[in-house]
C-alpha cells in the first residue's frame, strides 16, 4: 500500500509542478507502515523510482520498487 500511496502522491505533485520530487514530505500523503522504510530517487524530471525496504523481521533488508509507470520489481518474497 505504501508504494501505491507514493505513486499517487507523485502523480499529483507532477501535475502541480511538472517534475517529480525525492522528498516524501513534499507529497500530501501519510506513510504509516511499521516495518517498511520508503525512499524516492529521481533519475530525471520525468521519471522516479520509489523503494520500500523491509526494516524488521526475517525479511529485513528485502526491497520492492515502483517507477512512474507502475512497474514493480525488487527482491521481496511473500511467505
Amino acid at each position: 500500500a505504501g508504494l501505491g500511496h507514493l505513486q499517487t502522491g507523485e502523480k499529483v505533485y507532477f501535475a502541480e509542478n511538472e517534475y517529480y520530487t525525492t522528498a516524501t514530505t513534499d507529497l500530501d500523503i501519510t506513510l504509516t507502515n511499521k516495518y517498511w522504510a520508503f525512499t524516492i530517487s529521481t533519475p530525471s524530471s520525468t521519471t522516479y523510482t520509489a523503494t520500500a525496504t523491509r526494516s524488521g523481521g526475517t525479511s529485513s533488508g528485502q526491497t520492492l520498487t515502483m517507477d512512474q509507470a507502475g512497474t514493480i520489481s525488487g527482491n521481496w518474497t511473500y511467505k
